[in-house]
């Protein structure tokens, strides 16, 4: 299906639904915009320390030891992306997600963030349908190998081109009543 596309206008949108991810992210976590590309790394580096806890608090007197070494490992790793990201500590990072709950202009950012990703996704789903933009990008080297070339979309079978109209700034929607006559 994603190989039948439109490659350029399928990227776009793929694009458009990452960016208004990310943009819903920021504002929701009130994130300093140096810290919203390390989301993911701050994510995973709490995960480890998760779970070296649960090892710790596991571990017996013979693993102990390591143990302890694993989690102060995890700690320090954590608590390095944390400083990257303008941040002392998790519970300084937690506690700003909290604090962008109590500002009344916090919410009409994300409200607009939101109705952008919205429209992003809409985008998306008209052309990729229920495939998701990660899985999409995950996939682009064998989507775009698989890929029609330009001029043999209009001729293949059964395949008519799509009007589109604008949405918003570089996201596009088909024209319902043009697709059903197509």
């Amino acid at each position: 299906m994603l190989a039948r596309a439109d490659q350029a206008e399928l990227w776009l949108r793929a694009e458009a639904c990452r960016q208004a991810r990310h943009d819903v992210l920021e504002v929701a976590l009130g994130l300093p915009g140096a810290a919203a590309p390390l989301l993911s790394e701050i994510d995973a580096a709490h995960s480890v320390v998760e779970a070296a806890e649960r090892v710790a608090a596991s571990a017996g007197l013979a693993r102990a030891r390591p143990a302890r070494q694993a989690l102060a490992r995890a700690y320090s790793a954590e608590k390095a992306v944390l400083n990257r990201a303008g941040f002392e500590s998790w519970s300084h990072f937690a506690l700003r997600r909290i604090d962008v709950l109590a500002v009344p202009a916090a919410h009409a950012a994300l409200r607009q963030a939101e109705e952008k990703l919205a429209r992003a996704e809409a985008s998306w789903k008209v052309m990729a349908g229920d495939i998701d933009v990660d899985v999409a990008f995950a996939a682009r080297e064998a989507i775009e190998t698989h890929a029609l070339p330009p001029e043999a979309e209009s001729s293949a079978p059964g395949m008519a081109p799509v009007p589109v109209a604008p949405v918003g700034v570089g996201v596009q929607v088909p024209v319902l009543s043009e697709v059903a006559t197509a």
